[in-house]
């Protein structure tokens, strides 16, 4: 965001500010025990309307009792901004029902310069039938290359995705779409509306959230499918999270590898069984052009030596892989696993970038230290964010990290998590941790803790 933003907190000194001469607005106005918004959106849209310069706006509305009966004196503002090139309204936790996203799509889709829109309209109660009423946004916007949409915990069925991704077909020129409808009630046959986003020809990045749905296999398929025909992404971060996803692992993973993906993300946030990960990992050598990899199975997970094995198998394998995220936490991984995902770490010939996360996993003393050697090994590699704690380590084991972290000479940034004193023997042996930390000297961000 720019620093010419000009940033209020508080009504009244919004309203008493050089309204005619703001460019870049940035609106605070969350609710409160002690202040909603709901009864002077009056004053707020007056105020608004003498904006006539305004380009950028991003306003924070939420938990403010925004309901059908005063939000259009938010929309008649929205109208008067004809100048508006960047729109974020954050309307969420408000008393939004079927129906009043009409007038507000109305305004929006009179702000013909409009290129990117961010709206949340999550913690409300609107349904299937209002995905219909922003129609009429993308059908007037032309301009629109940046869209996310935040739909989390309403009351979104099936036909809602079908009714969005129909209207999104009209963005010509949408390069970035990122779509949440976590926590709703989407079931069947969800999956092959996404189809339709192959219609946006020139979208390249897109984040889809489907957490908390009751969706199965097979809609997943049916979204491998879609995404599949969207010919020229390059980034994909999927939300896949406390579904009933079970044997459709496989079938995602090959669907996709003939996209050029340079960045995906895979978030499994569940309870779920070890072939997920065996069959994903299987297709990720197939993924040419991946660079950037984001893989959480954390919360749960049962993870076992045979698929951590694949994995780390499979990571050497991806040519291009120069940035790695990975979150194992809460997962039954043995020292032999974490010994043996060192060594795969290590044939990452162009991994610059990694962050990973053990918490509460068994890889004990040797896969601690084994972990730690690997990133000395990794010719490439400058920056570490690391959570290990909790990892039935013995403390007295693991002195000699004392004298490892010397050798992190090449490193530029280094975080890493639950270095307390129980996880070395004593206080002073964590000091001295930190302080041969600290020592390091191409170390421009240190973060110990």
């Amino acid at each position: 965001m720019s620093l010419q933003y000009k940033i209020y907190s508080d009504l009244e000194d919004f309203e008493n500010s050089g309204l005619l001469n703001h460019q870049s607005l940035q609106l605070n106005l969350r609710g409160s025990s002690k202040n909603r918004l709901g009864f002077k959106l009056q004053q707020l849209s007056s105020s608004l309307k003498k904006c006539k310069n305004l380009k950028n706006l991003d306003a924070d509305l939420s938990a403010n009792y925004i309901n059908g009966k005063n939000l259009p004196q938010l929309t008649s503002a929205l109208k008067e901004l004809q100048s508006i090139i960047f729109l974020r309204l954050d309307l969420n936790c408000n008393h939004l029902v079927f129906g009043d996203l009409e007038g507000l799509s109305n305004s929006i889709a009179s702000l013909k310069n409009l290129a990117t829109l961010v709206l949340n309209l999550s913690q409300n109660k609107i349904g299937s039938q209002d995905m219909h009423s922003l129609d009429c946004i993308f059908k007037n916007c032309k301009n629109i290359c940046n869209l996310d949409l935040n739909f989390r915990l309403n009351k979104i069925q099936s036909d809602g995705i079908q009714f969005l991704c129909s209207s999104l077909k009209q963005c010509f020129n949408l390069t970035n779409l990122a779509v949440n409808f976590s926590s709703n009630q989407i079931s069947q046959d969800c999956g092959e509306s996404f189809k339709d986003l192959a219609q946006c020809k020139s979208l390249t990045n897109l984040m889809i959230d489907l957490n908390f749905n009751k969706i199965c296999d097979k809609e997943i398929n049916q979204l491998a499918d879609g995404l599949a025909c969207c010919n020229k992404l390059s980034g994909l971060s999927l939300d896949l999270s406390n579904t009933k996803m079970s044997k459709s692992a496989n079938y995602l993973g090959f669907a996709l590898k003939s996209l050029e993906l340079i960045k995906f993300q895979l978030i499994l946030r569940d309870r779920t069984d070890s072939n997920k990960l065996y069959n994903l990992s299987i297709c990720f050598p197939e993924f040419k052009k991946l660079e950037n990899l984001n893989l959480c199975f954390a919360s749960q997970n049962v993870i076992d030596d045979h698929s951590m094995q694949q994995f780390s198998l499979a990571l050497p394998k991806i040519q291009n892989l120069r940035v790695l995220n990975v979150d194992f936490s809460l997962n039954l991984i043995s020292p032999n696993s974490a010994i043996q995902f060192a060594k795969a770490l290590e044939g990452c010939r162009d991994l610059q970038q990694l962050t990973l996360s053990f918490m509460y996993v068994r890889i004990q003393s040797q896969g601690v230290l084994r972990l730690f050697q690997s990133f000395t090994l990794c010719k490439k590699l400058t920056s570490l964010n690391l959570n290990i704690g909790d990892n039935y380590a013995k403390p007295e084991d693991l002195t000699e990290l004392v004298t490892e972290i010397k050798k992190f000479q090449k490193f530029q940034v280094i975080a890493i998590q639950s270095i307390s004193k129980e996880f070395f023997k004593d206080l002073q042996t964590t000091q001295k941790f930190i302080r041969n930390t600290m020592k390091l000297k191409k170390l421009v961000k240190c973060l110990v803790w």
